[in-house]
């Protein structure tokens, strides 16, 4: 028989009561089936930290193959602790709309202790910085400012939507992950002669968002477009240099958004792998995007990512003007007359 675990706070109380079991449903994102999780299911892969009330661990479902960061809380504790972790528990339930936030999956009851199942991330921020400086290095102004912009927009989410102040910030508690602007992969299968590619599924397209927008008579704000720049930028330069390539096919259509205010890139069916920095097939992409060195078939010099930042800056100028840059050609010839 399982065991079951009821917590309440003592009245008055702002945040419900829960009734934790030792499984529970999880969604990876919001739009996704549930996925029932049983606690028995799910093999510690490695430790990521502990504090005082508990131990956070590195878990994977067996089944499933999600890997998940749980955080186990001993319930033997007094009133005043078990109130903390209820409010941590309702916090995280309702902080799923917030891309600053860690997201949260489900809780569970399992021998004595709660269990809150989260998305696992790559580091933390005390981890990351003390790595760089044990090799020498500073963390660059850019990369303060975001973790500074991403912290105040969490803890103002924090105030504003659940009325709660935060009380223990510090480096261990911001956790950092390498590539947050690639649309999530999770897995491949073969099927009636198809190959499946499963993704995490986004709300739109860059190219349908600006479009709506300019069709109501509404031009995209200069905030959005710069945030929109940052993104791609970022996930070009993760493509670079941690997978040694270049995406190819930069567009409006290829750039994906959702709700929650995230920019992905989706789409590296062309990507190509780059030698010394360099590509060289001629043809893959949509020549619309394309740049001089890339529209020329005759050319020998190779390429680089310069050329996805060419396609980024023909739609930066689509989306922000609400028309493509240049006028239609009939040969390549033309279009080259047109860029250069």
């Amino acid at each position: 028989m399982r065991g079951r675990f009821k917590i309440e706070m003592p009245k008055p109380q702002e945040t419900p009561n829960l009734n934790l079991d030792d499984k529970c449903k999880i969604k990876l994102t919001n739009d996704s089936e549930e996925i029932e999780i049983a606690a028995r299911d799910l093999e510690v892969l490695e430790e990521l930290g502990k504090g005082g009330f508990g131990v956070v661990s590195k878990m994977r479902h067996r089944q499933s193959g999600i890997i998940m960061a749980v955080k186990r809380i001993s319930s033997s504790i007094n009133d005043e602790s078990q109130k903390r972790m209820l409010t941590e528990l309702d916090a995280c339930k309702r902080s799923d709309c917030c891309p600053q936030m860690v997201r949260f999956y489900g809780a569970m009851f399992r021998e004595g202790d709660v269990w809150i199942c989260m998305e696992v991330m790559d580091t933390s921020l005390d981890k990351f910085y003390k790595k760089c400086f044990a090799l020498g290095r500073k963390l660059p102004e850019p990369f303060i400012g975001k973790v500074t912009l991403s912290v105040v927009e969490g803890l103002n989410f924090m105030k504003e939507q659940l009325n709660l102040i935060h009380r223990d910030v510090k480096p261990s508690n911001i956790l950092l992950n390498r590539h947050g602007q690639m649309v999530r992969f999770y897995g491949a299968m073969f099927r009636e002669g198809d190959v499946w590619i499963c993704m995490e599924v986004m709300d739109t397209s860059l190219d349908k968002f600006y479009k709506k927008c300019f069709a109501l008579g509404r031009k995209l704000p200069e905030p959005f477009i710069g945030k929109v720049t940052l993104s791609v930028v970022e996930g070009l330069n993760f493509m670079k240099e941690q997978l040694n390539l270049i995406h190819r096919d930069v567009k409006p259509s290829n750039i994906l958004l959702n709700r929650h205010g995230q920019v992905k890139i989706c789409d590296f069916g062309i990507s190509g792998h780059l030698t010394n920095s360099l590509a060289k097939t001629i043809g893959a992409g949509c020549k619309f995007y394309m740049p001089p060195e890339r529209i020329d078939g005759d050319m020998k010099d190779s390429y680089d990512v310069r050329a996805d930042v060419w396609s980024l800056g023909i739609t930066l100028v689509e989306i922000a003007t609400g028309v493509y840059p240049y006028d239609t050609w009939a040969n390549v010839f033309q279009q080259l007359n047109q860029v250069r």
